[in-house]
């Protein structure tokens, strides 16, 4: 299988909400972002294109980022050690140190 990655990976095991343009959130775990975006599992279907923001504190010292990203796919689940029934993959559009 081609590796379609550009940027190298950091696992996380972060839980926290994306929020769609119409505001409404959706709880999700990050499973691993990287420059360019994020792996996360969830509960709802979101489908390719529909556009998310969200905000993450995984480097405690430096305090929280932003994004902004779009979705890019989407497949069921395949780990059962948890609750959670798709697996997202987002793109970012847009980081930032401060809310987007």
């Amino acid at each position: 299988m081609h590796e379609k990655r550009k940027s190298r990976r950091l696992t996380t095991n972060e839980e926290s909400f994306l929020a769609k343009d119409d505001g409404q959130k959706t709880e999700v775990k990050l499973v691993d972002l990287s420059l360019g975006g994020m792996r996360v599992l969830l509960n709802e279907d979101l489908k390719i294109g529909t556009a998310l923001l969200g905000e993450f504190n995984i480097l405690p010292r430096i305090g929280p980022f932003y994004i902004k990203g779009e979705v890019v796919w989407n497949k069921p689940c395949q780990e059962k050690k948890h609750s959670y029934r798709v697996e997202v993959g987002i793109k970012f559009t847009r980081i930032n140190t401060i809310p987007i």
